[in-house]
């Protein structure tokens, strides 16, 4: 058994319909009486567009599909974006919890600790920081990812190539973090609740220099819980520091590191048995697992940015980022599997295992973007270029006594002898190395019309091994191409279509071993975006078609 999980394949072509709506402060809306606010002071680092402190469900503009400041109706795609104040109305304390609540997003937690996140038949594995990233290896997410770091979290469903190079055509997550404020900010959030949770969570934030040149943030959390599985809990610890600072009027230097530890004891890995051996379902407590009383699962995650920012003539800016992310992973899991009798509970088997990963990413990552004027009017460029490595090595040991005969879950304590783990052992080491040129423009056709272009370059190279397998590949310049179109029907109203191509290189193998061609493929979508309540409310309505090459079957 490898940590590795088996490939699950998809439909190549999905067409559906699709509608949501963000809805803060309606109730306010339908009051008869105008009522006054109170002033907000809200501050923020030169060209972001922070969601806390907005008291909203609605972020002013986006920079995930373009890396330019787009409102919800100016991108030809569709847009979710989760904001803090709807993340703390909702407690959606991890990522699980945003997503589950994303339009058009489908969370899939195979067990307690690992989980898959779908969109439009396809995983995701597009994750980004501040819209820099690579995709996840795997393509899940081990342990619990806390949104205490983040000020909003933006998806863009469909295929993203233009921003993200390779990858999944389903969407892109993109985490965007917590910058400090000018002014000094404290506050602590304490909560409480069933199967003895607690949390706590402090944030602080503001100048550190008496000029207010420098200034900073620290964001620090602590979690326990139980769950109504038996012997089940996870404890985590979370850290954030960032540090900016005005070089210059127009310089803007910010330095970042998080840390978080997600501790698992007694986790599930692989489900409960769906059916006794006579074909009828099963029917166990709510609170049964098949975990042992020694397993565990650890995560940490590391994550450090520096990030250089600057304004040039013109309206102008460059940004300059480099990025570094570490994911370790250790564990004792054990497995039960077979088909119980349904009268004497009797059928199932050990397969204890213990597994080890470690998932190092570095991105550089470089991009100006500003205005330009051409026949009479004003458009807008985005020029880049990236680099990313990516190292994963893992390591999968199995225990002596697989196949061992198990009691009846019913009488299942978790009591089980911890095995050595010498029966076997296998395991991946490879390296993914990626470069790419990036340009869109924003073209203002009419006051009316507006088109997007763009065009990806792509280098990639991979060297390793998985589990037996070579993972050797190298593809030169591949070109991803990007249109969509936005028309403007009125003030509240617009229609959009988009095009873009996919390419995603697999890790699955054929009879030989052989790594399989990459997928290739086009992502079509026609939509249209509405506001109303004065931009209190955002509907979008797609129709969106993928089509895709090369897709690995399962055989046999």
């Amino acid at each position: 058994m490898s940590l590795n999980p088996e490939p699950r394949f998809r439909r190549k072509t999905l067409i559906t319909a699709m509608m949501c709506a963000t809805l803060p402060g309606l109730a306010a809306a339908q009051g008869s009486e105008p009522k006054a606010l109170e002033a907000l002071d809200v501050t923020a680092s030169r060209g972001q567009v922070a969601s806390e402190a907005t008291e909203s469900y609605i972020s002013g503009a986006s920079t995930t599909s373009m890396k330019m400041e787009l409102s919800h109706r100016e991108v030809p795609q569709a847009v979710t974006v989760i904001t803090r104040e709807q993340m703390d109305d909702f407690a959606q304390n991890d990522i699980n919890d945003v997503l589950e609540g994303t339009t058009g997003v489908t969370v899939e937690s195979v067990e307690t600790d690992r989980t898959y996140y779908t969109s439009r038949g396809f995983d995701i594995n597009n994750f980004q920081y501040d819209g820099v990233g690579m995709p996840a290896v795997y393509d899940n997410v081990q342990g619990e990812l806390d949104t205490a770091f983040f000020d909003r979290v933006e998806v863009v469903r469909g295929a993203n190539g233009l921003m993200t190079g390779s990858g999944s055509p389903a969407a892109t997550v993109n985490f965007i973090r917590k910058r400090p404020t000018a002014d000094t900010n404290a506050s602590v959030a304490v909560t409480g609740g069933s199967w003895d949770k607690k949390r706590i969570v402090g944030d602080v934030s503001g100048a550190v220099s008496e000029s207010g040149a420098v200034r900073g943030r620290v964001v620090a959390g602590y979690e326990d819980k139980g769950s109504y599985l038996d012997r089940y809990n996870n404890e985590k610890q979370m850290f954030y520091g960032v540090l900016e600072a005005d070089l210059t009027d127009a310089t803007l230097l910010t330095l970042g590191h998080a840390v978080q530890t997600s501790d698992t004891d007694s986790p599930l890995w692989g489900a409960l048995p769906l059916f006794y051996s006579d074909g009828s379902a099963t029917d166990f407590a709510r609170s049964t697992s098949t975990a042992s009383d020694w397993s565990y699962w650890d995560n940490t995650q590391h994550n450090s940015f520096v990030e250089l920012r600057q304004e040039l003539a013109g309206g102008w800016r460059a940004t300059g980022t480099v990025f570094r992310l570490e994911n370790e992973s250790e564990s004792e899991l054990f497995y039960q599997y077979g088909t119980p009798d349904r009268q004497t509970g009797e059928g199932l088997k050990a397969y204890p295992s213990q597994y080890d990963l470690d998932v190092e990413q570095w991105v550089v990552d470089a991009y100006a973007t500003g205005p330009f004027q051409l026949a009479d009017r004003t458009h807008e460029l985005v020029l880049g270029a990236s680099w990313s490595r990516s190292e994963t090595v893992d390591e999968s040991r199995y225990g002596r006594g697989i196949g061992n005969p198990l009691p009846p879950l019913n009488e299942w304590d978790g009591n089980y002898p911890k095995p050595a783990f010498d029966n076997g052992v296998g395991g991946s080491d490879w390296t993914d190395r990626e470069t790419s040129t990036y340009a869109a423009a924003r073209w203002s056709l009419t006051d009316q019309l507006t088109a997007i272009t763009g065009l990806r370059l792509t280098w990639l190279d991979n060297k390793g091994e998985s589990y037996g397998a070579t993972k050797e590949s190298s593809y030169d310049a591949v070109k991803t191409p990007y249109a969509g179109l936005i028309y403007d029907i009125n003030d509240d109203h617009s229609v959009y279509a988009s095009y873009t191509e996919i390419f995603t290189p697999q890790t699955e193998v054929d009879i030989n071993r052989d790594r399989l061609d990459p997928i290739d493929g086009v992502n079509y979508e026609l939509g249209l975006k509405s506001e109303f309540q004065n931009d209190r409310v955002n509907t979008t309505i797609a129709l969106f078609q993928t089509e895709q090459k090369n897709v690995a079957e399962a055989e046999g």
